[in-house]
């Protein structure tokens, strides 16, 4: 899952619902699941695909592949995107520093962390701090601050010059 620069929301455990069905009646999906959950609850402690396999009694590879067969995206990248919606979050809605920010959403290294940041969002940790940021956010509500989703958008110009030649 990629972050456009202004996506931003106030609870990860809404935001990234597993994308795996409901449907828990395979051992494998439950295991999914429980991985899932177990980075949400976890996220701020190191997280390794040893642990998250051995949570589930898989090998780790085993659950690696499964894991992706899954949802569609790695276990890393899932943490990682976790651990950066959170960092969004807290970047928005705290007066932490940026380094407080940094070790609240499980990373070790700021340097990491900062790179990570900028190529997921496009912008630098304090840059997305920039109240200006804040002020360009769309879809803006108490729980959720993010971009429309493209097919949204393109609908929206689509519909556009239709309405207008009415």
């Amino acid at each position: 899952m990629r972050s456009g620069p202004l996506a931003v929301a106030a609870d990860n455990r809404d935001l990234f619902r597993p994308a795996v069905p409901e449907d828990t009646t395979t051992p494998l999906r439950s295991a999914v699941r429980q991985a899932i959950a177990c980075m949400h609850e976890n996220y701020r402690e190191t997280i390794t695909l040893g642990r998250l396999a051995a949570e589930v009694f898989v090998s780790p590879f085993h659950f690696s592949r499964v894991f992706a067969k899954a949802t569609g995206i790695t276990p890393g990248r899932y943490l990682t995107a976790v651990r950066l919606f959170e960092a969004k979050r807290l970047l928005l809605t705290t007066s932490l520093t940026v380094s407080d920010i940094v070790c609240s959403v499980g990373y070790s290294s700021t340097g990491t962390f900062t790179s990570r940041f900028t190529r997921a969002v496009g912008m630098t940790p304090t840059q997305y701090r920039d109240p200006r940021v804040d002020e360009m956010l769309v879809a803006l509500s108490p729980n959720l601050r993010r971009l429309p989703a493209l097919p949204v958008l393109e609908a929206a110009r689509a519909a556009a010059p239709a309405a207008g030649t009415g």
